[in-house]
């Protein structure tokens, strides 16, 4: 496995970029840019039971993203001390393919966080930046791929009259 030149005087990080379906004892360090709130949904339409999710969205040194999903006890466990701006030293979980559609986080890949995980909140000592954009012109729009996550910055000219439109799903203003 390779790793970054970002160490502390314990771990050398993997970074992002590095992470597949076959990382194992993979330890990361990130900046928290997005968090959600905690999800309650039914396990079963036959069953009462309910599972909790959050997910936060951690930057790396390179400007690299990944959604981070914690679930039912580990959800609990970690939704308060996970900050938003804050850096966090995170190790253990699984890696997974990310569905495009659902995903915050500019990734081919999410991080599962388990009850073995550790996550340790740690100095900010401004090696990861505090966001990262991804600024296209407007013309090259059409080529991305369904899904792409992009930054939009704009001027607006004109703005017409509101209108009325009739969809498949319903009608909206």
């Amino acid at each position: 496995t390779e790793t970054s030149s970002l160490t502390t005087t314990t771990y050398t990080y993997t970074s992002l970029r590095q992470l597949t379906t076959f990382s194992q004892d993979f330890i990361i360090l990130v900046r928290v840019i997005k968090k959600s709130e905690i999800k309650i949904f039914a396990h079963s339409a036959s069953e009462q039971l309910y599972n909790k999710l959050f997910y936060f969205v951690g930057l790396d040194k390179d400007g690299d993203e990944i959604q981070i999903s914690c679930f039912n006890k580990v959800a609990e466990r970690l939704y308060l001390s996970i900050i938003e701006n804050e850096v966090y030293e995170i190790k253990g979980g699984y890696v997974k393919l990310n569905d495009k559609k659902f995903i915050p986080a500019r990734s081919q890949y999410k991080i599962v966080l388990n009850e073995n995980s550790v996550v340790k909140h740690v100095p900010d000592v401004g090696v990861i930046k505090n966001g990262h954009i991804n600024i296209i012109p407007i013309n090259e729009l059409g080529g991305l791929t369904l899904y792409s996550m992009v930054d939009v910055c704009g001027i607006v000219l004109d703005v017409g009259d509101k209108t009325k439109k009739n969809t498949k799903v319903k009608s909206r203003p």
